[in-house]
């Protein structure tokens, strides 16, 4: 079942402030989201004991203040934010009880700049940041579907990098996608695995000069949110909606026994389980299954970038919607999958995408209940919330 979505869309560039706390003395301790913030800076102001190590986890591009308790530097932060640059200050001790954090909160909250406060290791937990902020999140979906994947993501201040693993095409012979589309009337009741597969319904509909009018009196069934959503921007509402992308979940939807001879139409990816057209032959309906498209490996280019930062370290998470995006990255990666995956946290959106990652040798350390983007997402700040409640991270020397 595939389980895709979105394209990296453009978005206006937000700027803001990190007062990330360290250990007082060494400041060589610092908690993993201050590594992550401090790992994305663009400015990085630092007190003037601050070891080599640690200014060593900014990048080497980052401009760099040393903090010398200038009243006016709170100021120069706040524009540098202003001005869309990710700015990053580290503080010694407590961050939460730096004397000046009460003044710049209220003016970041005034001119609209996110504020992220980060303790130190021995510190308490309080922080009004966010679990995923900062976090490198790589994006295996289907190019044209990566959007709303990295919007969901940056709302939640993780930087969304893509690698798209799989492209998505039509079938080589579309005849019998055609012919089916022309006899929708003949079927009583019409099945959709994806919005992909919505995707070519309305694009055939519209390459024969006809429209949504078609489904008249039949029942439209969608395989998950994201796919009754699709239909729903094409003016279809979905009479049966599976709470995830499963055939399980729409099986659970459909009557125990069909009226003898219903004839069902399944649009799905060209590779696909059978539980459900078989399930429902076993309930007394007539099945026939089209491909709507296939998923094939993209060209190099539009995966080279997110393979040069995997091999950078400069991921954190890889996220993968579908069996056939992990499939695929380890066809791209080849050799040496393990090794490139070492503390990478991998993410898998359900247990048929889990079981093909285990398959391939990867570790799966995080899946949500209910497979669906935003509750991927739900479980990733889950996670990362667990992790650093418990975990600090010393600096790594370079």
């Amino acid at each position: 079942m595939d389980q895709q979505e979105g394209q990296q869309a453009d978005s206006a560039r937000i700027g803001g402030i990190a007062v990330v706390g360290v250990v007082p003395g060494t400041h060589d301790l610092i908690t993993v989201r201050g590594r992550r913030l401090l790992r994305v800076a663009e400015l990085l102001v630092h007190p003037a004991e601050c070891g080599i190590p640690l200014l060593g986890e900014a990048p080497p591009q980052a401009e760099r203040w040393q903090d010398e308790g200038a009243p006016e530097q709170p100021q120069r932060a706040l524009a540098a934010a202003r001005a869309g640059r990710r700015v990053v200050w580290l503080t010694a001790g407590d961050a939460t009880s730096a004397n000046w954090l009460p003044a710049l909160s209220a003016e970041c909250a005034a001119g609209g700049v996110p504020l992220t406060v980060v303790p130190g290791v021995a510190s308490a937990g309080w922080s009004n940041g966010r679990p995923l902020e900062g976090c490198r999140i790589l994006v295996t979906r289907a190019r044209q579907q990566a959007a709303q994947t990295c919007a969901l993501l940056e709302q939640r201040g993780a930087l969304a990098l893509t690698m798209p693993t799989i492209a998505i095409v039509p079938p080589p012979d579309l005849a019998p996608l055609r012919a089916a589309v022309a006899a929708l009337r003949s079927y009583q009741r019409l099945i959709l695995t994806s919005a992909n597969a919505v995707a070519a319904l309305a694009e055939t509909l519209e390459l024969r000069g006809l429209d949504a009018r078609m489904l008249a009196g039949i029942e439209v069934c969608a395989v998950g949110p994201a796919t009754a959503e699709r239909l729903r921007q094409l003016g279809i509402r979905a009479d049966l909606v599976a709470k995830d992308h499963r055939a399980e979940g729409l099986l659970e939807l459909l009557p125990a026994r069909c009226v003898p001879g219903e004839r069902v139409l399944l649009l799905r990816a060209a590779r696909a389980r059978d539980l459900l057209p078989e399930t429902l032959r076993r309930r007394g309906a007539q099945v026939d299954v089209v491909t709507a498209y296939l998923t094939t490996l993209p060209p190099a280019e539009q995966w080279q970038a997110g393979l040069a930062a995997l091999r950078a370290r400069q991921v954190e998470i890889v996220l993968f919607t579908s069996a056939s995006t992990a499939e695929h990255f380890a066809r791209i990666v080849g050799d040496g999958l393990s090794a490139l995956l070492a503390g990478v946290t991998v993410a898998a959106i359900g247990p048929i995408t889990g079981a093909a990652c285990r398959a391939l040798g990867m570790t799966v350390a995080v899946s949500p209940p209910t497979f669906t983007l935003p509750a991927m997402v739900a479980a990733l700040e889950q996670h990362f919330s667990a992790r650093e409640s418990t975990t600090p991270s010393l600096a790594r020397t370079h």
